[in-house]
């Protein structure tokens, strides 16, 4: 996965004409590595003109970020003025449209701004392009562009929609593409429940600000749900800091974020938390019901010479180390018994429940400050 913040350039030579034509090249270049030549390919070939508008976004659009998931699977966000827009290719067909994303035409301007910052490779045959673009070309009489429908299909399945305003999910790039990517999921690699699916795109619409959702994301592209499930465990990493330090930085009067503290101190003494402990003092915003579906989704026998907490909290680590370092016992003696739709759920609400109580402290002003 790559993430092209782009900072809202704009694209060199940004004409209709001149984008247009870099569009046509992309599938004449395409064509001649497959030795299918077409004629006047150095003649001028375009997009019909939509609008006006549509001219203007050609012109004037911002490029705010681009997302490569995989070879096929890419994301545009284009803006102008107040407007925005995202443009997927290669999704699947959404199940359900998140609130906050108005499905949109695709328009000559979408296509060209979208192919030329994602890199999109035709999906067409090198004969299939040769018999759309062909024949007509800017120095034939009458020429006035190509349709829009006769070239977009050219380059796969595309999907456009307007972002509304004041919804904070599409605030973050990542986050937005997780949360449109798992409402395509339908046949995605993961084998997850309906439930475990709702619960996903709940994290990414209405989870913490805070939370690093590039792992969220890189953990629902996985083929696996061990993926899913580390990346899960490397957000509520990042909080482990969090579960130690508020009593040492309360003694000592500090008022800096938690998270430069935890910095200072692995740069200059090398210190960081004991996972185990760590994960297992974080496992207190939890209440017994949760950490019961914890138990019950890893399998583990009740003993009351060991609190819940901790045994879970073993228990997870257990299964973290087991995946990042071969263990063969672990195959055996545990995978099998494992609920894994059940363990993605409690894993989630883990995450949600750690960054509400532990974040804001964590990564940013302490309450006293915001109060000041």
């Amino acid at each position: 996965m790559t993430w092209n913040r782009a900072g809202g350039h704009r694209l060199a030579s940004r004409n209709r004409i001149v984008l247009s034509n870099k569009f046509f090249s992309r599938l004449i270049n395409h064509a001649s590595v497959a030795d299918v030549s077409i004629e006047a390919a150095d003649s001028g070939r375009w997009i019909k003109k939509l609008s006006d508008d549509d001219q203007a976004l050609m012109t004037s659009a911002d490029c705010k970020d681009v997302l490569k998931l995989t070879r096929t699977l890419r994301a545009v966000h284009l803006t102008l003025a107040d407007k925005r827009w995202l443009v997927c290719w290669g999704f699947s067909e959404l199940q359900s449209i998140p609130e906050g994303l108005l499905p949109t035409n695709i328009t000559p301007a979408l296509l060209c701004l979208s192919v030329e910052e994602a890199d999109i490779t035709p999906a067409a045959s090198a004969l299939k392009i040769k018999e759309a673009i062909e024949a007509f070309h800017k120095d034939q009489d009458g020429y006035e562009g190509h349709d829009l429908e006769d070239v977009l299909p050219l380059f796969g399945d595309c999907q456009a929609f307007c972002i509304e305003p004041d919804f904070e999910y599409t605030s973050t790039f990542p986050r937005l593409i997780g949360l449109v990517y798992i409402s395509s999921y339908f046949d995605g690699p993961m084998e997850l429940s309906d439930k475990t699916l709702e619960d996903i795109a709940g994290l990414f619409e209405t989870g913490s600000k805070y939370l690093p959702y590039e792992l969220l994301l890189q953990g629902v592209l996985s083929i696996s749900w061990r993926g899913f499930f580390l990346e899960l465990y490397r957000c509520i990493e990042q909080l482990f800091p969090a579960a130690v330090l508020p009593g040492f930085v309360d003694d000592l009067g500090e008022k800096r974020p938690l998270i430069e503290l935890a910095k200072i101190l692995e740069t200059r003494l090398s210190w960081r938390p004991r996972e185990n402990e760590a994960l297992i003092e974080l496992l207190k915003v939890l209440d017994e019901a949760e950490l019961d579906v914890f138990r019950k989704a890893l399998a583990i026998q009740i003993d009351e010479d060991v609190e819940p907490r901790v045994a879970v909290g073993r228990r997870v680590y257990a299964l973290r180390n087991g995946f990042v370092h071969f263990r063969p016992a672990l195959e055996d003696n545990a995978i099998a018994k494992i609920d894994i739709d059940l363990l993605l759920q409690a894993m989630m609400s883990f995450v949600m429940k750690a960054y509400d109580r532990h974040a804001s402290r964590f990564h940013g002003p302490l309450l006293d400050e915001v109060a000041s």
